[in-house]
């Protein structure tokens, strides 16, 4: 039996005056929801013929902007036909892919950081990697992102040792973790306690950076735009607009979800 109903899920989110900096936000092109992103407005350069050595999609103008991704990655196989991993394997399997899913989520996010490195932004990814991201094996995930330019930031930082970051681990093992492109200038990071501003079985965990320095020394700036406005005196406006949330409505189930 199949269900309509899906786990998982990612938000990426821009606060304060940071909000006004927002140049692109997208999500995970399979619909899957492993990871969403927003992009910050950088400095406008100019590459130079070292950097379009490495950087073959990136010609001549460029902007040091930061992708700023949430990403989660399955955990493995579990029992039931209800779990993430098995709802991404139907999927894959649906499209012909034959891939495992843990691995696809590896070579797709890895494709989507190699892409946007070549435009010339850094990148910051916090991920539940549902996996010890303090290994350092060749087939290990740390490694995995290391080897698109990404370090574990917080594990870099703190050389001394590592702390459970699911709450139900008794290893000391992190299975959470933010990794940053060298370009991001990170000044200290670290862990929260467990159920520290949100009640969750994961700790939150922070990087504090220079912004100004990793937009290659450019200050985000209000972006101008006209609020969108619903006038009540315009009744064919008022239809339209009550149509819109009622599709909404039915098609995310938003009222017999409440009732759950």
């Amino acid at each position: 039996a199949t269900s309509s109903w899906q786990y998982g899920g990612t938000c990426a989110s821009l606060l304060n005056s940071v909000s006004h900096a927002s140049k692109e936000r997208g999500r995970d092109p399979t619909g899957l929801g492993r990871w969403s992103f927003v992009r910050i407005r950088g400095k406008k350069r100019r590459l130079q013929a070292a950097d379009m050595d490495n950087n073959s999609s990136a010609r001549g103008n460029f902007s040091q902007d930061l992708v700023v991704i949430s990403a989660y990655r399955p955990n493995p196989p579990g029992i039931g036909e209800s779990t993430v991993w098995a709802q991404h394997r139907l999927y894959f399997n649906s499209i012909g892919r034959k891939e495992e899913p843990r691995q696809a989520f590896v070579t797709d996010l890895s494709k989507a950081i190699r892409k946007w490195r070549n435009e010339g932004c850094e990148v910051i990814l916090g991920v539940d990697a549902n996996e010890d991201v303090s290994v350092n094996s060749p087939s290990s995930f740390r490694q995995k992102m290391r080897d698109v330019g990404l370090e574990e930031a917080i594990l870099a930082t703190h050389r001394t040792g590592t702390a459970a970051t699911y709450q139900r681990n008794t290893h000391d093992i992190p299975i959470d973790g933010i990794f940053a492109t060298s370009g991001v200038s990170i000044s200290a990071g670290g862990y929260y306690p467990f159920h520290e501003f949100f009640s969750c079985n994961h700790r939150g965990l922070w990087i504090d950076i220079d912004l100004h320095q990793t937009l290659g020394g450019h200050s985000p700036s209000r972006s101008s735009f006209k609020p969108r406005q619903l006038s009540l005196q315009d009744k064919r406006s008022v239809r339209k607009y009550l149509q819109v949330v009622h599709d909404g409505y039915d098609r995310y189930s938003i009222l017999a979800r409440l009732e759950n």
